[in-house]
This record gives C-alpha cells, sequence and structure tokens, in this order.
C-alpha cells in the first residue's frame, strides 16, 4: 500500500468535504463509522472479458482463470480473478490483479483497522455514456505525477501513459471494431487537485485552477485526431478536486469490486476464524460431553423417581388395603395422616373434657347419665337430675372447678325428676393460659 493516499468524507445528503492527504492511519480516523469505498491505480487492474457460457457463479470463477491462462504473463494461481456484468454477445468482463498486489493493499489497511466495504479501480469511477468514450486527464502536482485514464465501456478502460495518450488513443480508435466504435470522445481535464494538506486542521486550503501547458497541448492533440477521424469531441474542466469528481460520477452498480473469492469479507471472517477452529472443535466436544452426561444422570434420576414412586405406591395400598385409585400416593398418603392425626387429636380432646369433668359428675348423687356425645372440641351430656336446684349446682360447680363453658341445651321435669341436655367445651381462658404455659 503507498505511504500517502488522498480520502474526503460525505456526509448523507451534503456535500463533499475537502480533500485530505496524508498516511492511512490518519484516514483512519476519518473512516470510523464510514462505509469505506476505495479506489486502486488503474495501472494496476487489467479489465478485460471472456467468452463463456452461462454457468453459476462458483463454476465461472473456476473458469475464467484457464479461459485467460494464454492471456497473462503471470501463472495463474498467481492472480485474482473478479467478475463483472455479462454482456448482450454473452461475455462477462473480468477484472484481473496480482495476489500480491491486493494482499498488500487489504494488509495496509487492515493494519490501521480499515475494513473496506468496496474495492475497486479509479478506471470505472470515470463517467460512462453509451457510444461515448471518456478520457480524463490529471495535471500533476506535488504529490503525484498526472496521469490518463479512459474508459471505452460500461466496464472496461484502462491507464495510459500521459506521454504518449494520443498515439496510444489512435492506435485503440483505429483498431476498435466496427460495432465498438464510439461516436464521441469526452475529455475530462483536471488541473488542480485541492488538496486538504493536515487532516487535522479545519479549513481546506483550495488553490485556483491553473491550465497546464502540458495537458493543454494534449488536449489540442487530441482534437486534431478527433477531426482527421471525424469524431466529435467534448472538452470540460470540472471545478471539483479530481477525487470528489471520480467519486461523485461513481456508480456502484456499474463497477467490479475486487472483494470477491478468497477476498470477499466472508472468506477475510473465515480466514480469522480458521486459526480458532481446534479450539472450538474442542469446546464442542466438551460441551457435547457435558450434555450427554446430562441426559444419562437425567435418566438415571428418572428412573429412580420411578422406582420410588412405585414404592410408595405399594406402601400406601399395604397402609390402606380400601384404596381404590391411587393417583398421587405422596399427596393421599399425607391426607390420611393428616385424618389420622385430626381423630387422635379429638379422641385426647375428649379425654381432656372428661377428665375435667369427671370429678364433678362423679361428686353428684343424684346424677344419672344416659348418653355421651363427642364432636368438634364439644361434649354433649344427655343426664337425668332431682332437681333444677342441683342442675345449677352443677352448672356452677363445673364452671368453678373444671374450669369449663357451660351451656344448658335443655331441662324439662318429669315423674319428680329433671331430664335435661348440657354442652361443655374447655374455657377458652384456660385454654389459652396452658398454650402460652
Amino acid at each position: 500500500m503507498p505511504g500517502e493516499v488522498y480520502w474526503f468524507v460525505q456526509e448523507q445528503g451534503q456535500a463533499a468535504g475537502p480533500v485530505y492527504h496524508g498516511d492511512l492511519k490518519t484516514a483512519a480516523n476519518h473512516a470510523l463509522g464510514c462505509r469505506v469505498v476505495v479506489f486502486v491505480s488503474g495501472v494496476e487492474v487489467v479489465l478485460t472479458d471472456v467468452a463463456l457460457p452461462g454457468m453459476n457463479k462458483q463454476k465461472l470463477m473456476r473458469a475464467i482463470p484457464f479461459a485467460l491462462e494464454e492471456l497473462l504473463a503471470s501463472d495463474v494461481e498467481a492472480n485474482h480473478f473478479a467478475i463483472g456484468e455479462r454482456q448482450q454477445d454473452d461475455k462477462v468482463t473480468v477484472a484481473i490483479v496480482e495476489r500480491k498486489i491486493i494482499e498488500m493493499w487489504l494488509q495496509g489497511l487492515n493494519d490501521v483497522g480499515i475494513q473496506p466495504d468496496l474495492l475497486t479501480t479509479e478506471v470505472l469511477g470515470i463517467p460512462y455514456a453509451d457510444k461515448s468514450w471518456t478520457l480524463l486527464l490529471k495535471a500533476a502536482d506535488k504529490q503525484s505525477r498526472s496521469k490518463a485514464i479512459l474508459r471505452n465501456n460500461l466496464q472496461a478502460g484502462i491507464a495510459l501513459d500521459i506521454a504518449n495518450v494520443v498515439p496510444l488513443l489512435r492506435g485503440m480508435l483505429e483498431s476498435a471494431a466496427q460495432t465498438q466504435k464510439p461516436e464521441k470522445l469526452n475529455v475530462i481535464v483536471c488541473d488542480s487537485s485541492s488538496i486538504h494538506p493536515d487532516a487535522s486542521s479545519q479549513s481546506p486550503q483550495n488553490t485556483e485552477p491553473s491550465a497546464s501547458p502540458e495537458l493543454e497541448a494534449i488536449v489540442t492533440q487530441l482534437q486534431t485526431l478527433a477531426d482527421k477521424l471525424e469524431y466529435n469531441t467534448e472538452v470540460r474542466h470540472p471545478e471539483q478536486p479530481f477525487l470528489i469528481y471520480l467519486a461523485q460520477q461513481f456508480e456502484e452498480s456499474k463497477c467490479i469490486n475486487l472483494l470477491q473469492g478468497d477476498y470477499s469479507r466472508r472468506e477475510r471472517l473465515e480466514k480469522l476464524l480458521r486459526p480458532w477452529r481446534p479450539a472450538a472443535a474442542i469446546a464442542a466436544i466438551w460441551l457435547l460431553l457435558q450434555v450427554g452426561l446430562m441426559v444419562f444422570d437425567y435418566q438415571k434420576l428418572a428412573a429412580r423417581d420411578r422406582a420410588l414412586r412405585t414404592q410408595i405406591t405399594d406402601i400406601y395400598r399395604e397402609t390402606f388395603p380400601d384404596a381404590k385409585n391411587v393417583v398421587d400416593p405422596k399427596l393421599q398418603m399425607e391426607q390420611k395422616l393428616a385424618e389420622l392425626r385430626k381423630q387422635a387429636n379429638q379422641g385426647a380432646d375428649m379425654f381432656v373434657l372428661l377428665a375435667r369433668a369427671g370429678e364433678v359428675l362423679s361428686n353428684t348423687d343424684t346424677l344419672l347419665i344416659r348418653t355421651l356425645r363427642f364432636k368438634e372440641e364439644t361434649l354433649d351430656l344427655d343426664f337425668e337430675i332431682s332437681d333444677l336446684q342441683s342442675l345449677d349446682e352443677l352448672k356452677l360447680r363445673l364452671i368453678n372447678e373444671a374450669n369449663m363453658e357451660v351451656d344448658i341445651q335443655s331441662a324439662s321435669s318429669k315423674q319428680g325428676k329433671v331430664e335435661s341436655r348440657m354442652q361443655l367445651k374447655v374455657s377458652a381462658g384456660n385454654s389459652a393460659a396452658q398454650g402460652g404455659a
């Protein structure tokens, strides 16, 4: 990659900024967050075409090097081929560049952190019009020599020697096939490059366009040649610097992107990832082993769970042989145990009531108990007693001596006796006191 380059930055919908000149590291600061289009020297890229039948792009990429092998001075493997558009005569346009050169360009860009989105020859930045050839002449400045670039088809052109541009162009015009001869020759003269020398400066140092004697002489010779060969000629002097003019006339859809095949963004990413593939393979194997062990452990635990469920079901059926539907033995066992605990608690509560009331009841001589019923912490008594006064005394003794709540449900006198129904509960205050203790 050259030590010094030219660049400019253009915001969406705004005019192009000044042209900068400097090293790639400085250019990289302006490239951050931008879509990067790189124009390379037309001298290093050969544009040609080859007749090949219709086939997919992959087969075309394999066939083109062999179809052009006889035209190349170097080995096929030493060159990179980028495919362009298929023409009406079934020919495919091809851009050829030596691999060592394109790798040098990409390495230089990569070293400063620039990832180009498009890499193409400056020849395809020259404006193209149907049935005409366009020749751009750029004057020399302090940073670069003068150059001549010809675009003679949609994806065809060549960089010419500025000193011999007129005889070279005459030979191309005279040797061109009748169907390829242009009707018009457009000549574009870029007299000044208007370079911004320092990327850190805020205002461009533009210079007034000045006519180059060398280019004026060439233009005069071209006009004479056009008159002799009976071609229409139009000469233009754009006000923009060469690079901005090139970019403004550039049509991406009509260029050939050199970043194809081995140098496509996808392939470059694969090259970066390729050294990591062994490590990724080891990590994948380790992950598969871990997943396999997890599946094995899961299956082992699932089998153990099924065995435990079967064991619980068997225990449940042994404990409760009358059970018919066993859906969830664990839950059903818990429910049965809760019922048993409740019954045990009720039995205990009944004995507590009897123990408290028993002493008072046994010391009442005229008392005859007929029935006892216990339900929900309550003891119901059906009994006979001698008279109402004895009934009242019994109630007071149960309250005072046994600390119980007493509710006489009914009382009636029959044949000199009193038949009564009484309901007994442990006193709430006493129960709370016991709980607190």
